[in-house]
């Protein structure tokens, strides 16, 4: 495992160039190769040019800044890119960006949280999945084998649409790629420090009064919960009842083991069932913890 490194990016934006140092905060010393991207977000996002730190872990823009212009950082390391974004008006600040030394062995990265939730509408069983990422320690996960697995039904119709969304960042799409056996998927996507939330969605056919929901948990870490809302059921012996989540009624099970064969009867929908119960609030989610994106 490679010894965790945290950086801090200093940028001062004086007249006539942008200017900062890449200190290691671990060692104490400069860090010198970190490829520094700068970007001006006016009216779009504009590549001003990419540079690299010095021996002296020092690196300079030779352009002119735009006091009333926004501007992200970009810190490329390992692979992995870290931003940071300058509002206008900010010359002349010094900014900081955290940046971690990434290995596909970071013990501290785990899932701490996998939610799925059933809703039947007609014909079509509509599976979503939310898995949650926390990384205790100091050093990114990437795994070029892909940071999260996951296994389908055969029988799923259309994409699978996935939004990922990490520490003090905005919901990324992103397409799963399919792995090496049969109906099994993988996901490339840096753990960095903090928490990472990875929400995927794909359907399946339903037909008879109690369709079958069947597969395999790919991870380790959890635990591992499923969702039905009001007008649902779900029925299996590796299932515990935990009861109905509070404010949106709907019943969570915690799954036994990491295989499951469930039958789902009934129909309903978790927004539906929640505007019911609570109208005029906001989108519907399960609490059974906190989950921040």
């Amino acid at each position: 495992m490679k010894t965790a490194v945290l950086f801090v990016l200093s940028a001062v934006f004086a007249f006539g160039a942008v200017e900062g140092t890449v200190q290691n905060l671990t060692t104490g010393k400069p860090q010198a190769g970190v490829a520094i991207t700068l970007v001006e977000l006016s009216g779009g996002m504009n590549n001003v040019g990419t540079v690299r730190s010095d021996a002296q872990g020092k690196f300079r823009f030779p352009t002119e800044s735009k006091p009333q212009t926004p501007y992200l950082v970009q810190a490329l390391h390992q692979g992995v890119t870290y931003n940071k974004m300058l509002s206008a008006g900010r010359a002349e600040t010094a900014e900081e960006i955290q940046i971690y030394d990434a290995s596909s062995n970071a013990p501290n990265a785990k899932v701490t949280q996998d939610m799925i939730l059933l809703e039947r509408t007609g014909d079509q069983l509509v599976i979503n999945e939310t898995v949650v990422f926390t990384n205790s320690g100091q050093i990114t996960l990437q795994d070029p084998s892909g940071t999260l697995k996951f296994q389908t039904p055969p029988q799923v119709t259309g994409p699978i649409r996935m939004r990922i969304t990490g520490p003090q960042s905005v919901p990324l799409t992103r397409e799963a790629e399919k792995g090496s056996a049969p109906n099994t998927w993988l996901v490339q996507f840096p753990i960095k420090p903090g928490d990472t939330r990875m929400d995927l969605t794909y359907s399946i056919p339903a037909t008879g009064e109690a369709p079958k929901f069947a597969g395999r948990i790919l991870h380790s870490g959890g635990p591992v919960r499923f969702v039905a809302p009001q007008g649902i059921k779900l029925e299996s012996a590796v299932l515990t009842d935990l009861g109905p989540e509070p404010r949106t009624k709907a019943t969570v099970y915690e799954l036994k083991g990491n295989t499951f064969d469930i039958a789902v009867s009934g129909t309903g929908q978790l927004r539906a069932a929640a505007n019911e119960t609570t109208p005029n609030s906001g989108e519907a989610s399960p609490e059974a913890s906190d989950t921040p994106g």
